[in-house]
């Protein structure tokens, strides 16, 4: 790898060493600056945006990823445990739906301990509905068995990342089983409607077999009795695998189409998948008999990539509308369980008759290009604290080899920058090229890479 170093437009005088370091995967650089008096540690920085990404879109381990694009930013929720145990949902907002890394992040909601749905919140939603936002998750008292869906509404009209009002349970009264994984279907009749996936208590009742179920939506917070239709049972092999489970449904549009996208098996294993069914624009979604199905996985799993599992997505668009993306998570690893789930991203198609097409999903290798239209610096705002749209870890520390090793056991970290006191340090992605100004001494380091995999220092 050959690496040029260039200094620009410094007022004083200084010290750089440059040290390398192999990893399992990259080739870690140390660039540092010393011999000059640091006023706050801060770094600013200045260069070209970076074209591309790379899988995961976020650090934290996220299952069933949900994004919504409104008012020119991605806003993705999840749900995850606080210092204290406690479940909570959480929204994160970032204008690059490559890195969710240093997006803005709020808590919505809390669950209130001792209740039906303190425990286990699981695949949260954010939807925009009437001018209102809302919220669509499940959620039980720590026990699967009680597992049924709830529903938050934003307090402020104008901000996804505001307070929520716990609203209730949504379900059909006279179906009331269990649920999870609700979504909504908006109709071109006017109608909203609500797809989740469920046991079937009405007969055959067995907890180890999911289904979709649809019913028409009263209101954004209730259902209209009696109305929750079965549509979707497992059937092929790779909808059995581990278990017999369709869940995860989500709509998306084209023509004269909805089209549900689903995932299929053991959620917790390598042959989970997606796949698709449909229905005309003009049929009656209460009716089964209405949609169409597929006899085979539309996003599998991709083995040469070492993805695993991927589903559970969502559907977005890129910021000028001109592109279609499936949010989802995935493994790294075939064994890798629940727990190791990471959020992932990829643009999609429809071909000539309008049906989706998705290319292999992406590795943490493979460099993905940005969505059209997206609008990112390649250091998100002015100063460098809290970070860049690269920035994998921030310590404060003087030791550089701790700085070095740090990055050697992160995946993708390609380069250490510390600041002009030596006392700070960050490990970065390589995004090609990069500026990194020092605010104290007013100079600009700028780090090219001719050759990212080959080459000698």
């Amino acid at each position: 790898m050959i690496v040029r170093i260039h200094v620009l437009a410094c007022s004083f005088c200084y010290k750089m060493s440059v040290y390398r370091a192999q990893a399992s995967f990259s080739v870690v650089f140390l660039a540092l600056l010393v011999g000059v008096r640091c006023s706050d540690g801060r770094v600013q920085a200045s260069g070209r945006a970076p074209t591309t990404f790379r899988n995961p879109i976020s650090d934290e381990k996220m299952a069933d990823p949900w994004v919504l694009f409104w008012n020119g930013s991605y806003h993705l929720i999840s749900s995850a445990e606080n210092e204290q145990g406690i479940p909570t949902l959480r929204v994160y907002k970032s204008n690059n739906l490559g890195d969710f890394r240093n997006a803005e992040k709020k808590v919505i909601y809390t669950a209130p301990q001792g209740t039906m749905w303190s425990k286990e919140l699981w695949a949260p939603e954010l939807h925009y509905i009437h001018g209102e936002f809302y919220v669509y998750y499940a959620a039980d008292d720590g026990n699967n068995i009680n597992h049924k869906m709830y529903v938050l509404k934003g307090d402020d009209p104008n901000n996804p990342m505001s307070s929520y009002t716990f609203m209730g349970k949504i379900f059909d009264s006279q179906k009331d089983w269990w649920g999870i994984d609700g979504t909504i279907l908006k109709h071109r009749n006017g109608k909203n409607y609500y797809i989740y996936s469920g046991w079937d208590g009405a007969y055959n009742y067995d907890p180890l077999v999911q289904h979709l179920f649809i019913a028409e939506m009263a209101s954004p917070t209730s259902l209209v009795p009696g109305t929750a239709t079965l549509i979707k049972s497992p059937h092929y092999s790779w909808e059995t695998d581990g278990q017999a489970v369709v869940e995860g449904p989500a709509v998306v549009e084209m023509n004269d189409t909805y089209y549900l996208m689903y995932s299929a098996g053991a959620s917790w294993t390598m042959y989970y998948s997606t796949s698709v069914m449909g229905l005309n624009a003009r049929s009656d979604p209460l009716k089964a008999s209405s949609w169409w199905r597929s006899d085979k996985p539309v996003f599998p799993r991709n083995e040469a990539e070492d993805v695993y599992g991927p589903g559970h997505a969502s559907f977005t668009v890129s910021p000028d509308g001109k592109e279609h993306w499936i949010v989802y998570h995935a493994l790294d690893d075939p064994e890798g369980h629940w727990a190791n789930r990471s959020p992932r991203a990829q643009q999609f198609f429809f071909d000539a008759t309008g049906f989706p097409y998705f290319p292999l999903a992406a590795g943490f290798h493979r460099d993905i290009p940005l969505p059209s239209g997206t609008d990112v610096n390649f250091f998100q705002g002015s100063d460098y604290n809290p970070g860049s749209s690269n920035d994998l870890f921030h310590l404060q520390t003087s030791n550089q080899t701790v700085c070095r090793e740090t990055c050697e056991m992160r995946r993708n970290c390609d380069l250490v920058v510390m600041n002009t006191c030596g006392d700070e340090c960050w490990g970065k992605r390589f995004t090609g090229y990069g500026g990194f100004v020092s605010r104290s001494c007013r100079q600009t380091i700028r780090v090219e890479f001719d050759d990212r995999h080959h080459g000698n220092l």
